[in-house]
């Protein structure tokens, strides 16, 4: 194969069975990123109890996330991270894949950040909404109606 091709898959990665030489480039290069993002920036807010939350959700076909939000200094500040395993019998939802979407809004909403919601003046929720179009529109999901004949 021709070398060309091959850097111009892999870009300015040293082929895997040769070892990696730490230089003071790499070095500055990890401080740079550990001072500039990880220490000196705050990652997390506190909240500001009278000012509205958002909060944004997702389902995955394993667990759950969320994340809580609130806008302070004109930027999206974040309040709280949240996220967890589907049960064995949570899995079977995959099915209908707005059931998970619904299971994440309702336990990020009533279970992980209930505590700062339940006397928030607002909140607003970002989710995948065509999975809850579905929810929302379908009255029994898991009923089968036998029209025999």
């Amino acid at each position: 194969m021709n070398d060309n091709k091959v850097k111009g898959k892999r870009g300015a990665q040293p082929p895997p069975n040769q070892p990696v030489i730490w230089t003071t480039a790499h070095q500055s290069a990890l401080e740079k990123l550990i001072i500039g993002c990880l220490i000196d920036l705050p990652l997390m807010a506190y909240p500001e109890p009278n000012s509205p939350y958002v909060q944004h959700t997702d389902a995955s076909e394993s667990g759950l996330g969320a994340v809580l939000y609130q806008e302070q200094n004109r930027k999206l500040r974040v309040i709280a991270y949240g996220s967890r395993a589907l049960t064995a019998a949570e899995k079977n939802y995959h099915i209908h894949s707005g059931k998970l979407e619904f299971l994440a809004m309702k336990w990020a909403i009533c279970k992980q950040f209930r505590d700062y919601l339940y006397y928030a003046p607002s909140f607003v929720v970002f989710t995948d909404n065509n999975p809850l179009t579905y929810v929302l529109s379908t009255a029994k999901l898991n009923v089968y109606q036998d029209y025999g004949g």
